[in-house]
């Protein structure tokens, strides 16, 4: 009987262990910002620069009036400054999301993962002329590790209270309108919305959702800064 009590113990802990780290919001291992300030809604982009789509993005953003947060992969900066100065002269919010997205993120040193995040802060100040802040864990992961490393650097984690899962629904039948609804289900003041923009049909779903909040009585006139 004892032994079956401890096998209970250890899968509730280990589920427990895997929810907070898989779960940004839950703040077990740092506190993330999961929702803004109320009466707007916040747009934020993860993955770029990617040429092309993110300047689709930035024209559709320009002419809509609407402002978003882009956390950029360091290593994708180099010979796309130019859209990084784009978002900033525009009044976009930039922040990291690591130098390479490594699948490995999140099983790094303290020293790897510092190192990793130093470089690619610096590429973004080099280009904003100020320091950068913002940070996005990839894949939202958050571990002892991470919390340790956001410390030491003085970043402030941004994390979602909307997330699209576009990565797996644009390009599929109904994909669109399925990640429209969940926005419009789970719309409410403060809400940061989590999507990506190296994306294909990106655009087209950024007007629908522009469509959405204003229906909705909601702008996006100010980033998390």
């Amino acid at each position: 009987m004892l032994w079956i009590v401890l096998i209970i113990i250890v899968l509730t802990l280990t589920a427990f262990l895997v929810w907070a780290c898989a779960t940004i919001s839950s703040g077990v291992w740092m506190k993330a910002e999961c929702r803004g300030r109320g009466g707007r809604v916040y747009l934020t982009f993860d993955d770029g620069p990617e040429p092309g789509r993110t300047e689709e993005i930035l024209d559709i953003l320009a002419s809509r009036g609407a402002k978003a947060v882009f956390f950029l992969i360091g290593s994708r900066i180099g010979g796309n400054e130019a859209l990084v100065r784009r978002m900033l002269a525009e009044g976009h919010g930039v922040g990291i999301h690591s130098w390479s997205h490594s699948w490995n993120f999140p099983l790094m040193s303290v020293s790897k993962m510092t190192d990793d995040l130093s470089r690619s802060r610096r590429i973004l100040e080099d280009i904003a002329g100020e320091p950068v802040r913002l940070f996005r864990p990839p894949f939202g992961v958050v571990n002892p590790t991470v919390a340790k490393v956001v410390r030491r650097l003085g970043l402030r984690t941004v994390g979602w209270s909307i997330r699209t899962f576009d990565t797996s629904l644009l390009g599929k039948e109904g994909g669109m309108e399925r990640i429209l609804d969940k926005i419009d289900r789970n719309l409410e003041d403060g809400a940061i919305i989590l999507l990506h923009d190296r994306l294909e049909g990106s655009g087209e779903l950024l007007n629908g959702i522009l469509d959405l909040l204003r229906r909705r009585g909601y702008s996006c006139d100010r980033s998390l800064d």
